[in-house]
């Protein structure tokens, strides 16, 4: 059943002390192929040695490019690699070195293999730099076009701009938003993994508050509007979230990849869980 093919995150286990140690989080993800022929969408989901150093990321091989699939699976690599090893001082920055790691090993990977010398990712991450009881702390990056959002019991709200020609000219003042979400461009990406020696993307600081929600995704969820994402991600129970909101891009004739990390600082702290 090509269509519901699914693929789980990739995960590194916490040690028993950071599981009880951080015990408002909870983290879920979810990887539907949908209709094209394989699944070019790579997430991560871990925590490094530190209590508080909980990470999750999409990435999303870029469409049409040889390779897509394995420049994704090269950036969830090098963010795991980053976050899992992360000790005392290095935890600060842990963030900005596994997205400047991802990028290097999609770069090391073009050069030298012909066949993949095009191959690029989008990559949006987020790194928790601080969690209690009341509220968590997480630092957010983001390169290309894969979105992320904050979901309050009062609304949504972008975190990050995306990077597509489409979103360029509507920041740039020369289409209006509502032309901009039909525009051909918005598929295009100006920003990615792997293009540039030096990668910018965005980055921006969040702090959660008990029953609020990270999102993260990959563009096939585009189907559904970011109403519809806030309704169906405060419909159900942090563990159902993600594969909620796949199976309602699917059912709205998604046309990608769709790939949804769900991140929850939990109302009642009696549990932490990574799946």
């Amino acid at each position: 059943m090509r269509f519901l093919q699914r693929r789980p995150a990739a995960s590194i286990p916490p040690a028993d002390d950071a599981r009880s140690a951080v015990r408002c989080i909870e983290i879920v993800a979810e990887s539907a192929t949908g209709p094209r022929v394989d699944n070019q969408d790579r997430s991560l989901v871990s925590a490094g040695p530190a209590a508080t150093l909980w990470c999750a990321c999409v990435s999303d091989g870029a469409g049409g490019h040889a390779g897509g699939a394995l420049a994704a699976q090269l950036t969830v690599d090098a963010v795991a690699g980053c976050v899992g090893a992360a000790r005392g001082p290095e935890i600060s920055d842990a963030g900005e070195r596994a997205v400047r790691a991802a990028n290097d090993a999609v770069r090391t990977a073009r050069r030298t293999n012909p066949a993949v010398a095009t191959m690029c990712a989008t990559l949006t991450l987020a790194v928790a730099k601080g969690c209690v009881s009341g509220s968590s702390r997480w630092w957010v990056a983001g390169v290309g076009d894969s979105p992320c959002w904050v979901v309050t019991p009062c609304g949504i709200g972008s975190i990050l701009d995306v990077h597509t020609l489409a979103a360029d000219l509507v920041r740039a003042g020369a289409i209006s938003e509502s032309e901009g979400r039909a525009h051909p461009g918005r598929h295009v990406i100006t920003q990615a993994i792997g293009v540039d020696d030096d990668v910018a993307g965005g980055r921006a600081e969040v702090v959660l508050r008990p029953g609020e929600r990270l999102v993260l995704a990959s563009d096939g969820i585009d189907v559904l509007t970011e109403d519809q994402v806030a309704a169906i991600v405060r419909s159900v129970d942090p563990r159902e979230g993600a594969a909620a909101l796949i199976a309602a891009a699917l059912a709205g004739g998604a046309t990608d990849n769709v790939t949804a990390v769900v991140i929850t600082h939990l109302a009642s702290c009696a549990r932490a869980q990574i799946s």
